[in-house]
């Protein structure tokens, strides 16, 4: 190698002029440039975004909440009566209607200390709250739990007790309104 480089250095010169000469062309082709003067663009873009801002101006008020299934047995949050159960182990299920403030619900539940029962809070399919199969003991325990309302949603949670197997179970809860 030291021999052809020594006495051929002109061709590794001109090998490595080429190369170069071949990378500029390849790499810095002439592109098209747009001048100042060229407003198209800009004025495509801008007509956008205006009719995107223009057409959310409230998107909760606008949102279609038509095709959101409602179950038969809703209620008002407002109806601070405590749901309850003694020696009812069957599945319950109730729907409490919120609307679509946003804000903190206060759950508070009673299991009791003999019987574990399990208490859900579900908003448009998704568990918000979920207790487990607990025993509250001699008290009250109390739960805030976050719900958000979103546009073209649903405006109520659903809040279900999956009791234990034993006749002898007992469980109480309320639920209170968005604040």
């Amino acid at each position: 190698m030291n021999w052809f480089s020594f006495r051929y250095w002109w061709f590794v010169w001109l090998i490595f002029l080429l190369a170069i000469l071949l990378f500029s062309l390849k790499c810095c082709k002439h592109q098209e440039t747009k001048s100042c003067g060229d407003s198209y663009n800009f004025n495509e873009r801008y007509r956008a975004i205006d009719s995107l801002l223009n057409n959310c101006c409230d998107c909760a008020s606008s949102a279609d909440t038509s095709n959101v299934p409602r179950p038969d047995n809703i209620i008002s949050c407002d109806e601070s009566v405590p749901r309850n159960a003694n020696g009812e182990n069957s599945f319950h299920s109730q729907a409490y209607e919120l609307g679509p403030n946003p804000g903190n619900i206060a759950l508070c539940y009673f299991t009791g200390n003999v019987h574990p029962d399990n208490i859900k809070v579900i908003y448009d399919g998704q568990v918000l709250f979920e207790s487990g199969m607990v025993l509250t003991g001699e008290n009250e325990v109390c739960q805030n739990i976050r719900y958000d309302y979103r546009p073209g949603k649903p405006t109520f949670i659903t809040v279900t007790v999956d009791p234990s197997t034993s006749f002898e179970t007992r469980w109480t809860y309320r639920l209170g309104c968005p604040h």
